[in-house]
This record gives structure tokens, sequence and C-alpha cells, in this order.
């Protein structure tokens, strides 16, 4: 699997699926990394979850997932309100009021994008993983929105686009 489709991966987190019908949306960056930071301990889970059988013993993500998931929560959390403006944004109405629809949803894209990745994937995203993890908990969240904007506004398919950052 190319590494683009990995971001497109990243890119189809953010969208509900009501919004992949629509026409191409435009976020901020700092929605992005919002949305990004929200999603990454429901994927960091979910992605070891499904990589665990194509991964070599001694592997990153299955030994450490829920430790790093647990890091990133604060930031998911705080991540949350912009998240949910960017998501409103993205299917053009409000999301629920319900705390556990949002969960229930979030942790269903993260299980559909990680049953997706096949065992190349899985090597690249917990190589890349064991390697950013060290950094604070933005920072890591700031690199995977990076791959999601470039595979967001570098894919002919994509129902989202990341808005050019304002000089």
């Amino acid at each position: 699997m190319k590494f683009a489709t990995l971001a497109m991966g990243l890119a189809a987190l953010a969208l509900p699926a009501s919004a992949i019908a629509q026409d191409t949306q435009c976020i901020a960056q700092s929605e992005s990394r919002a949305v990004v930071a929200n999603l990454l301990p429901d994927m960091i889970r979910s992605t070891a979850s499904a990589c665990r059988t194509d991964l070599p013993r001694g592997a990153y993500l299955p030994a450490n997932a829920d430790r790093l998931a647990t890091s990133l929560t604060p930031l998911a959390e705080a991540s949350w309100s912009q998240a949910r403006g960017a998501y409103e944004t993205i299917i053009g109405s409000d999301l629920p009021d319900s705390p556990e629809l949002i969960a229930f949803g979030r942790m269903a894209l993260a299980d559909g994008i990680a049953r997706e990745l096949d065992a190349q994937a899985c090597d690249t995203v917990d190589r890349l993983v064991a390697e950013i993890a060290p950094l604070p908990p933005e920072n890591f969240a700031n690199v995977f929105a990076l791959f999601l904007e470039l595979g967001a506004n570098n894919s002919a398919d994509s129902p989202l686009r990341i808005c050019a950052a304002k000089p």
C-alpha cells in the first residue's frame, strides 16, 4: 500500500459517511489538526488491533498502543470543540449531542480504516509511530495532520481539502 493511500485513509477518517457524497470541502489547517488529534487515540488502538497478526514479534504498536493512546487522550479531548466544528462544516449539519454516539462513530471510523491496512501498510505505520512516539502529543498529531493534508490535497478523489495557509 502506498503511503498516499494511508494518508487518504486518514482523510477518510475525518469524514462521516454522509459527507463522502457531498462536494469537496475545505477546512483550515488548524481544524485538520484538531480532527486528527481528536481521532488519534482510537486510530492507534484500532491499528494495533487490526495489524497485530501482520506485525513481527517486538513490533512497536502491539506493545505500546494503549500507553500511547492514553498519552494522546488529553489532547484528543481538548481538540473536540474545534474538531466538532470541522466535522459540521464538512457534513453541512450539526452532529448529534450524544457523547456516546460520537464515541461510537469515532471508533467505527477508526476500525474501518485500520481493517483496510495490508501487511506492508501495517509495518510502515508501526515504524512511523515508533519514530514519532517520543514527540509531545501536539507534535505527534501535527505530523499525522500533515499527512492528511498531503493525501487530501493531492488526490483528485478526496472529498476533503485542507485550505491553504494564509500568509
